[in-house]
């Protein structure tokens, strides 16, 4: 849908019966597949069958493929709009230890637009990690959002993942027929959370199951909106301890690419503050 009809806010239905309402001033709304939209003449419409569970720790958020975006990358000829000239690559040994960053890859209005995204009572906290993981972060999933409410912005994170791939790693996409794309806004806070003494990292050392390319992009200030969560990488062979670790200290608006089910990562406390993040894993399963 390109034009909003100004007799009241669009609710998007999805698949699953979960719903977002839209406000009438926003310029663009375009559903996912087998979706559908209507005026909604109040924001508090009810989906038919009620609201959906709330996700329980442990199982894995949208397990249905049938509710869930696919992405094939080897249909997709759109070319990145990022100047991938302005990248900067850590190469390693080995390739899949390599990654690249991108500076600037969000303005500021796009940060925002991602921002308004996790307001939409579409938007829910997963509790999906494993017990095992420690970390210290909220975790709200949004891919169906982002690509029905930011679609210029979802293809734009997409195809940087692909032109990554493309140049680091071999076209590893172009070996898988099609993805998953999940897409998370973290918000490590200090308030929020209660950081035990003495702790290493706001997420510990750990890979991204089955994440063909792994996606991160900084949508707070560093020194401003918060002091610490650095992200580090695991060495450029088989080093993964901090002092043989690589270091990146992400400025606002920058992304970070890398192979999530292949090279190690974490990141260190946030000690003062709130620091947000947008984390997007092409998923092979």
């Amino acid at each position: 849908v390109q034009e909003v009809k100004p007799a009241g806010d669009v609710q998007v239905v999805f698949p699953d019966n979960t719903y977002a309402v839209v406000s009438r001033r926003c310029l663009r709304v375009v559903p996912e597949p087998g979706g559908s939209w209507s005026v909604a003449s109040t924001k508090r419409t009810q989906p038919q069958g009620g609201p959906p569970p709330k996700m329980k720790k442990g199982a894995r958020a949208l397990t249905d493929r049938s509710m869930r975006l696919q992405w094939f990358p080897n249909q997709c000829m759109a070319p990145c709009p990022y100047d991938m000239s302005r990248s900067i690559t850590r190469a390693a040994p080995l390739r899949r230890r390599a990654y690249k960053i991108l500076p600037g890859f969000f303005s500021d209005s796009e940060v925002q637009e991602v921002k308004a995204l996790v307001r939409l009572n579409s938007v829910e906290e997963i509790l999906d990690r494993s017990d095992s993981l420690q970390y210290n972060h909220k975790a709200f999933r949004i891919e169906r959002e982002l690509g029905t409410f930011a679609l210029p912005l979802y293809e734009k994170c997409l195809t940087a993942m692909k032109a990554a791939d493309l140049e680091l790693w071999g076209d590893r996409l172009a070996k898988v027929e099609k993805v998953y794309p999940e897409v998370e806004f973290l918000r490590y806070d200090l308030k929020g959370n209660v950081v035990e003494k003495g702790a290493k990292h706001a997420i510990e050392p750990h890979v991204d199951n089955h994440a063909v390319v792994t996606f991160v992009c900084l949508l707070s200030r560093r020194s401003d909106d918060f002091d610490g969560g650095i992200n580090f990488f695991g060495g450029k062979d088989r080093a993964t301890t901090r002092a043989q670790a690589r270091e990146e200290a992400l400025g606002f608006g920058d992304c970070v690419l890398f192979r999530g089910e292949k090279l190690l990562h974490w990141v260190t406390p946030v000690t003062r503050g709130c620091r947000e993040v947008l984390q997007i894993e092409l998923s092979r399963i």
